[in-house]
């Protein structure tokens, strides 16, 4: 099932907490929105025996084991407001307590994994609660003529996901002999919906 997308409440200025905190009732208004079309037309419509939502906090149901698929168990603060995250992390937390189970793309280790502290070191989500999957990716190894070391797939939303390209695209130039990328780090343009 196609839902719309979530309103992106980044901004790249410096005013990233005012947006941030301004899209808040619009968020809530679109979480809202989900679960009623769920509860009132899809449950209605058809029966299901489990329902898997992808980083969608109100599709689940009390009758029907629900999990959810995120990497994001907190919103990750400035560093200069780093002690308002546990805010952060009792919203989602709010959420996340209806589903059966919390599914997360990444391991379980609390120092080696790729998503840190926006899914590792919880204080209000339980530890039971929480099922570390490993990495899932669609990236299949391919047989290519050129000798490729290092693949980044980047995406998430605007404009957090051009900084990041921009970020490790530095570093890529930094490292690689005379300081300039090869054509084959160039990233993909294409931007995620998310």
């Amino acid at each position: 099932m196609e839902l719309e997308d979530y309103p992106t409440p980044y901004s790249s200025s410096r005013y990233f907490v005012p947006k941030f905190l301004a899209m808040a009732p619009t968020m809530w208004s679109a979480v809202a929105r989900e679960g009623k079309v769920l509860r009132h037309r899809i449950l209605k419509e058809r029966a299901f025996d489990l329902i898997l939502s992808d980083n969608r906090l109100n599709i689940r149901s009390p009758d029907i084991p629900s999990f959810i698929i995120s990497h994001q168990l907190r919103f990750m603060t400035p560093p200069s407001l780093k002690a308002l995250t546990f805010i952060t992390e009792y919203f989602n937390h709010f959420y996340f307590q209806h589903f059966t189970r919390i599914i997360v793309p990444d391991f379980a280790d609390p120092e080696k994994n790729l998503s840190g502290e926006l899914s590792h070191k919880m204080r209000w989500l339980k530890p039971e609660k929480i099922y570390y999957a490993g990495v899932l990716s669609s990236t299949a190894r391919m047989d290519v003529p050129q000798d490729i070391d290092v693949f980044f797939s980047i995406s998430g939303p605007e404009p957090q996901r051009t900084q990041l390209e921009q970020i490790v695209m530095e570093h890529v130039k930094d490292s690689t002999p005379g300081g300039s990328s090869s054509p084959s780090a160039s990233p993909s343009r294409r931007a995620s919906r998310r």
